[in-house]
Order: structure tokens, then sequence, then C-alpha cells
């Protein structure tokens, strides 16, 4: 309300200075008591402004209908106020000479009212200012947020990556194969090497495409077929129509890594990696399935491990409550997470 007084004073002044300019014979008492009750008048009315402002907030989707109806409140506004205004000053105002009458209050309702208008619609924009840049404040922050959630989780898969379980093992691999196989350790590297560059190399966007994501893993898996050998077989299966949907890059790798390290790897004889990408009620799943021993062998995983709890805690920030992540066994064994996320389509564009 403090504001309003200041801004009913400085209306004062301005009306004070242009009436002596043009020789009425006036004071300062006479027009303050009136323009300060006038701006205080529209302090008060400004809570419920506000309130009707965010209600009938205007978006792109309904910027012609919400634009139409805070003309049509405004105006309600500035007449409603305009007639309590000039009732209540004119009968304070009035004279034997001047007395209070419906006809001058009429004409002061209707000569003046395009300024309460006025005023209604500088409220309103101010308040929609304020919240539209509440609005872009908070999108910076949570795409900082997810910038954030991005870079652990590159540090976290390139620590994984050359973790010693990972690392030493095909790096103990490579030495047993530089004098049985030269040329295939030497593939191993390489592949090594690509998967470390792989994982630094990663676009900061918060998402990628399926393919690419996919590429990742299978070649992650291709190391890992060469410590396994005949033992690990390796499946991928995905339709063709969700190899460019966008998925959170690396968020695979961790699944198959928890299914190598917790199924494969404790489980005698042949074991199986899959993975399914399909499409499913207008969402993408992605299931990373293996023939291991089940969920009981899987260690902290299935109360929220390291690999799965950074999972859903970056399809939380993400896709909110439009993600989750299913952790299931099998009667017979093995162990099934599945990821299904909003189906989002990056078409390529030509020229």
């Amino acid at each position: 309300m403090v504001g309003w007084g200041v801004i009913g004073t400085l209306f004062t002044l301005q009306s004070y200075i242009y009436r002596i300019n043009v020789g009425q014979n006036i004071t300062w008492w006479e027009l303050y008591p009136g323009e300060v009750f006038y701006f205080l008048f529209w302090g008060g009315c400004t809570p419920l402004i506000v309130r009707l402002s965010r209600h009938f907030r205007v978006h792109k989707s309904n910027w012609r209908k919400n634009i139409i109806l805070q003309v049509l409140i405004g105006l309600l506004f500035a007449v409603g106020q305009r007639i309590v205004y000039e009732f209540i000053m004119q009968n304070i105002r009035a004279t034997a000479e001047r007395p209070f009458t419906w006809e001058r209050l009429t004409q002061n309702v209707i000569g003046f009212s395009d300024y309460g208008l006025f005023i209604y619609i500088i409220i309103v924009f101010i308040d929609h200012a304020k919240g539209y840049y509440k609005e872009l404040i908070e999108e910076q922050l949570h795409a900082t947020r997810l910038k954030e959630e991005l870079t652990a989780a590159q540090l976290q898969a390139l620590k994984m990556q050359i973790h010693p379980h990972f690392l030493f093992n095909s790096l103990n691999t490579v030495s047993v194969l530089i004098q049985e196989e030269p040329k295939k350790a030497e593939q191993t590297l390489i592949m090594i090497s690509d998967l470390l560059r792989l994982t630094l190399k990663r676009s900061e966007s918060p998402e990628i495409a399926l393919k690419d994501e996919l590429q990742y893993v299978e070649l992650y898996l291709n190391i890992e077929q060469v410590r396994f050998g005949d033992r690990l077989k390796i499946s991928i299966h995905s339709e063709k129509d969700t190899l460019e949907a966008q998925v959170p890059p690396l968020i695979l790798q961790p699944l198959v890594e928890n299914a190598i390290k917790h199924g494969i790897s404790q489980k005698r004889g042949e074991g199986i990696i899959e993975i399914y990408c399909e499409r499913k009620n207008g969402s993408l799943s992605m299931r990373v399935t293996d023939n291991g021993n089940g969920i009981t062998t899987m260690g902290n995983t299935t109360e929220g491990g390291i690999g799965l709890s950074n999972t859903t805690s970056r399809l939380k920030a993400l896709y909110g409550n439009n993600a989750n992540i299913v952790l299931s066994g099998g009667d017979s064994g093995g162990t099934t997470i599945e990821i299904v996320l909003p189906l989002k389509i990056q078409h390529n564009r030509i020229g």
C-alpha cells in the first residue's frame, strides 16, 4: 500500500503543476486526498486482481481466450471501482451549489473508466512478467540440474569402465591373448580405447538417439564377450521405428553392467544378455534381461544400488512421473530390468 500511496502523491504533483500552469486556482490539499484515495483503492483491489490474473494466466495455448477474459474483467473492475470512488468523493465534496448527482457520477464513470482499465492492465502485466521470469529461472535451474546429472552420470560411467572388475579383467584377457591371439588382443585394446573415448565425448545434451546408446552398449558387451568367450551370448533387438527415439545418454550401460557382474559372472554355463527396445502403449520400452541366478544374487541392486538408484534419479529429473523402471525376476532365475520412457522421435532434417 505504501507504493500505491507514493504513486498517488506523484500523480497529485503532476495534476497540481498542470492545473496551476493552465491558470486554475486550486491548492495542493484540494487534490491530494482524492488522488491518494483513488490509488489506495486500487492497492486494496490488487490482491484480488493478482489472483484473477494467475487464474486466467495467458499462455501460448490459451492466449486469445484469456486476453479477452482479462480485458472484460479489467472493464468490470474499472467501472466498478470508478462508481464506488465517484459516489464516495462526490458525497464528501458535495456543496449546496454543487450537490451530488447521479448524472455527474455517470458522466465521470464513462469518462474515466478507461484510465482504470489501463491501471488494471499494468497490474496484470507486471504480475505476468514476474510469473514468466520465475518460470524462466526455474527452467534454467532445471536445465542446470540436468547437466549436473549428466556430468555425474558420465563420470560414474567412466569410473565403472575403469573399475578393476571391468578394466583389469579386460586387460588380463588382453595379456593372455597377446601370446595366443595377438590380432585379437589388438582389437580388444582398440575397443577399450573406443569405449573410454565415447564415454568422455558424450554430448552434453540430456538426450541422444537410441541407436547411439545401443552402439555404446554393444561396444561394451563386445569387450566383455572377449573375456567370457563363447560362454556369453548377446542379443540386441530394437524395432526400427524406435532407433531415433530420444533417451538419456549412458542410461543402459549401468544396467547391462549389473547383469554381467551380478548375473552372468556368478553363473556356471552359458550366460545370455538380451536387450529389447520397442514401442509399448505409446511409450518406449527398454528391457535388459539376463539368465543369471536371479534377483537374490544381485546384491544391493534390488535395494536401489548405485547403478539402479542413479538411473532412477535421472529418469525422475528428466521425465518426472512419466517414466518408470521395473526390476523383476523369472520363476526359473534370471533378471529383467525394464525402463519405460515417453516416446520422442527426433526426425533428421534434410537441407
